[in-house]
């Protein structure tokens, strides 16, 4: 299952209706060219795993990062990465 949780209407509580399912969340908006910071994402990761066991989240972009420029999309994926290490640091691996 994939969900938009970065900047996104969706209530994170519904995550918890899908128990036993493997969560991609996203953690990334690709509605603006904004890039998020590590901390950003490490928080969205951390309100996801309120409702999702750490060994089937997965963080990654709220979709397709194509219609944005590469510096743009190559920033927000390091970001991605930065902040999902952050989040292993402060939730555990």
């Amino acid at each position: 299952m994939s969900l938009e949780c970065y900047h996104s209407h969706v209530p994170p509580e519904l995550m918890a209706l899908l128990e036993g399912k493997d969560v991609m969340v996203g953690v990334i908006d690709v509605a603006s060219d904004v890039i998020e910071t590590p901390e950003e994402v490490a928080d969205t990761i951390g309100r996801a795993l309120q409702f999702v066991p750490k060994e089937r989240l997965f963080p990654c972009t709220n979709c397709g990062l194509a219609p944005m420029s590469r510096e743009v999309a190559v920033k927000k994926l390091e970001a991605l990465a930065k902040g999902a290490a952050l989040a292993r640091q402060r939730y555990g691996s």
